[in-house]
């Protein structure tokens, strides 16, 4: 379930979020317990996830390569001397 510029807000169960990011169900209801993962709204009992939080959590987990990285800031040290 990939979400549209036009559900920006839109808010999804359990289910649904685990779709939508591929993070096991389970995984994230253990992470609720646990106190990590995407924040999390609970309105009478049932969990809901805003997708711009799943695209912020998802977004930062972000990570290049430790070659990538080295030759990034080998480039930049060059251009700034």
């Amino acid at each position: 379930m990939a979400a549209r510029p036009g559900n920006a807000g839109r808010f999804l169960g359990t289910r649904a979020a685990a779709e939508y990011t591929g993070i096991a169900f389970n995984t994230l209801k253990q992470w609720r317990h646990e106190g990590k993962g995407p924040k999390f709204y609970k309105p009478r009992g049932r969990a809901l996830y805003d997708v711009r939080d799943l695209d912020e959590f998802i977004r930062s987990g972000i990570r290049i390569s430790s070659v990538r990285a080295s030759r990034e800031e080998r480039n930049v040290a060059l251009s700034a001397r």
